[in-house]
């Protein structure tokens, strides 16, 4: 019985080359513009309602009728 160790890179040169760090590094990022570019409408319709306040706001402020002090009546 043998043992066959497969080891692409003993003939002194290193066959990976990190390619699937490469290629998941690409697709995250693929992954996360494409997420970004789906959620624009929900974030610009979020800071739509953050943005529009009323034109002429209305504030109903009832002021009691000014105290008028009486004015002193001089004798002669």
């Amino acid at each position: 019985m043998t043992t066959v160790i497969n080891n692409p890179g003993e003939n002194g040169s290193n066959s990976s080359g990190g390619a699937g760090v490469v290629i998941g590094a690409v697709l995250v990022v693929l992954v996360l513009a494409v997420g970004i570019v789906l959620s624009l409408p929900y974030i610009r319709s979020q800071i739509n309602k953050i943005t529009n306040k009323p034109v002429n706001p209305t504030i109903n402020v009832t002021l009691p009728a000014p105290v008028v002090p009486p004015q002193p009546t001089t004798t002669k």
